[in-house]
Parts: C-alpha cells; structure tokens; sequence
C-alpha cells in the first residue's frame, strides 16, 4: 500500500492523489494514528508541532522501488565466522532458539557506540548518513514525522512518533547492524511493513537501556514480558548499543540482538505475523509514539550506519544470530 495513504491517514490530511483512508504499514488494522485529526494521545505528546507526513512516499509492501541498492546475489562467508552459505549450523526452521544467557558484568558507560564489525558477504548492505533524505546517497526516506539526518555527524536522528523506510526491498534473509544511542525518552524499534504485532524494542531508563517490545500506535504499551529475551532486561551503565536485526525469509521470523556494556542479549523469534500482508523485505526504524522512557534531554535517539549480509538462507541468518 502507499505509505502516502498512511501519512494522510494518520495526519487527517487529504492529498492530491485522493487515496482512501488504509491500515498503517507499521502497525496494521489494530494501529491508531497519533498526528494530527483526532487519533492522538494528549499524555503520550498527541500531535507535535512540526511533524508532518512526507508526501510521495512509496510503498514498501511487496516492491522494490528505485533506492539505487546494489544487487543482491549469491553469499560469501562472514569475516571471522561461520559460513553464510549453504547449511551454516543453527538451522533453519520457525521455532524459536533457546534465548542465550547474557555475561555477568560488563565494561560500561561507553562515550560512543559500537560499531558494526567488518563483513565479508558478496550481498552486501552498506547504508550511510552523509547525504539528507531524497539525495542520491541515501537509501532511505522520511515518511511519518520530523526525522533528519545529521550529515556532519554521519547519523540518523528520530525522535517521538517518526518513521522512516529502506526506499528498496531487502532479498532473502538478511541480518543488519547499526549503533543506537538513546539520548533522551523515545523508545525504538526495528520494524518491518505491516507488522502489526509487538516487535522486540529497546529505551532508556535513567543511565540504562531497558529491553522489551512494544508495537506502533498510541494505544500501545510497553511489554516486560514479550518477546522472549527482552523480557524487561536491562543494560546497566550505558544507553549506547549494537543493534542487529536478523530475518529468515522461509521461516518468515524476525528476531534483535542488542550488545552493549559487555552484555548480549538475544530476543526469542517472531514467527507470528497478525496481518497478512506483513513484509519482511521491507525494513523500517521507528522512533516510538507510545512507551516512553526516562532520563537524558529530549527525546532523540541517534542511529548510525547500517552495514549487513542480504539474500542470505535461513541456516546462515541463525548462524549469525548465534555469534
């Protein structure tokens, strides 16, 4: 679907193209919109001054519309680790992986987010923020909200209540890493077209970063109890982290790995899709309109370059989950 027509269905705007009022690619039928008309939530922010829908967004249901992506065939191993070709160990299949224990302890308190380490994959993603959205460069787009991208610094900035979108469709099952520094009380999370279920998701708690899920809408809340892994866990000490996002294609699941602070933490897999038009070639990050979270100033969070392995079998995307 046109996520045009969601920009006009949550703002209450009408647009030139006349498109009817159509679910939220993010949250689905069960989504309420929170800018602007009548869906917003006065206690979560309601509308913002200044957040607007982007017009011409395109869809990213079941496309792959222009982004200018390199081609996405054929694998290679990763650098260091097992093969991402062929029958890596782990397996393939829907069902969720025993969540791994993270280490006791932890360094702490880093200044700056990790970066993602270095891949070796013939697929390879490789997203930066050096040019604003709309500019050859730049593999995203602006869709809900007042996202921006700070070029002097090489990153993404969301804040409450923004979306923005990969312009081209990812193939196959793929894994993407990225820093996330959670500066102030939004809370985030990877998401993919047409979800409509509670996604794993990570916010700041005072000097911490606290795991759960939550889904897009106000009248969302955050889960301590889903997804398995996430379960309410914090990391103490730092609001800085590594986020990978891993995606079996056959399997159709979805899982995070958030390390930070010495810790790792693996959310158990989401195989249950309640819309049937959920796409997992369609990557989305978000910044929150609901689970607020606490400490730091404002409500930005910053997101670095994204690097990744596409076109990947079910077998390499576990393999990589359990490094």
């Amino acid at each position: 679907m046109s996520l045009l027509a969601l920009a006009a269905a949550c703002s209450g705007k009408s647009f030139s193209e006349g498109a009817p009022d159509e679910p939220s690619p993010i949250g689905g039928s069960g989504s309420t919109p929170s800018r602007g008309g009548s869906g917003g939530d006065p206690a979560q922010g309601g509308s913002s001054p200044g957040h607007a829908p982007t017009a011409g967004a395109t869809s990213i249901a079941g496309s792959t519309s222009a982004g200018g992506s390199a081609s996405v065939a054929g694998s290679a191993s990763v650098a260091g680790s097992t093969s991402i070709a062929g029958s890596s160990p782990g397996g393939a299949g829907g069902s969720a992986p025993d969540i791994e224990t993270p280490p006791e302890g932890g360094a702490g308190g880093e200044t700056s987010p990790p970066d993602p380490p270095p891949l070796n994959c013939a697929s390879q993603l490789h997203d930066t923020w050096q040019t604003p959205f709309g500019d050859v460069g730049n593999a995203w787009l602006g869709v809900f909200g007042d996202a921006s991208v700070d070029t002097a610094n090489g990153r993404l900035i969301l804040s409450y209540d923004d979306v923005v979108q990969r312009q081209t469709a990812l193939e196959g099952g793929y894994f993407v890493s990225f820093s996330v520094s959670l500066q102030g009380t939004t809370a985030f999370t990877p998401y993919v077209a047409n979800a409509s279920v509670t996604l794993p998701s990570l916010r700041r708690s005072g000097s911490d970063i606290e795991l759960g899920g939550t889904r897009y809408g106000t009248d969302s809340v955050w889960s301590t109890s889903e997804p398995p892994g996430f379960d309410g866990a914090k990391i103490e000490g730092t609001t800085d982290a590594l986020v990978t996002v891993y995606v079996k294609a056959e399997a159709f699941a979805l899982a995070v790995k958030v390390e930070a602070a010495g810790e790792t933490y693996r959310s158990g897999w989401v195989t249950s899709f309640a819309n049937p038009d959920a796409d997992l070639s369609g990557l989305l990050l978000v910044g929150e309109n609901n689970s607020i979270g606490s400490g730091g100033a404002g409500d930005e969070i910053w997101v670095g370059a994204l690097s990744g392995c596409t076109n990947l079998s079910d077998a390499a995307v576990q393999a990589q989950y359990e490094l």
